[in-house]
């Protein structure tokens, strides 16, 4: 038999396809796919899910603080969990609508956590009555957003931001 003979069929063909717009095959050359990955892995699910389990459960640890320092500690630590996160909440929200229920869900208990601590220093009359806690993480969220800031100046923006909220006397 000749070696032409004992070759194996040309599966080629079913190989070939456009890609975006350019034809891609066994017998192109390399074509580069390269982009945004918005999940890397599940244990990147788990452990950003684990972080936010702490997150919220760090309320716990505020308990018999003054309602003001409570308060201010925990959006403190707030800020170090949402600067940690930035890059991947800004390649989900490339992706996903800013309703889908995973954003539902982590804001939903992120604002279930530290109402309670918004509430007891309202209630001390420590923080003004017209702000609620969506107000008070986004603002503390936007600062843990920049991206040039070191973390003492980060501190020193949210301890400013954190002023705004007190009663007007």
């Amino acid at each position: 038999m000749t070696a032409s003979a004992m070759r194996l069929p040309s599966w080629s063909h079913l190989c070939e396809m456009k890609l975006c717009g350019f034809d891609v095959g066994l017998d192109r050359p390399l074509f580069l796919i390269a982009g945004p990955c918005v999940v890397e892995s599940r244990q990147l699910q788990i452990d950003v899910a684990g972080q936010l389990k702490e997150i919220c459960a760090a309320v716990g640890r505020h308990d018999g603080e003054d309602p003001w320092e409570a308060l201010k500690g925990w959006l403190l630590e707030m800020v170090g969990f949402a600067a940690t996160k930035r890059v991947l909440a800004d390649e989900m929200f490339a992706y996903l609508d800013r309703d889908a229920p995973v954003f539902k869900s982590c804001s939903g208990a992120i604002y279930d956590a530290a109402e309670p601590l918004l509430k007891r220093a309202q209630e001390a009359g420590q923080v003004r009555d017209d702000v609620d806690i969506s107000d008070v993480t986004k603002m503390v969220s936007g600062i843990a957003g920049l991206r040039t800031v070191e973390r003492p100046q980060v501190e020193r923006l949210v301890a400013i931001a954190l002023d705004g909220l007190r009663p007007v006397a």
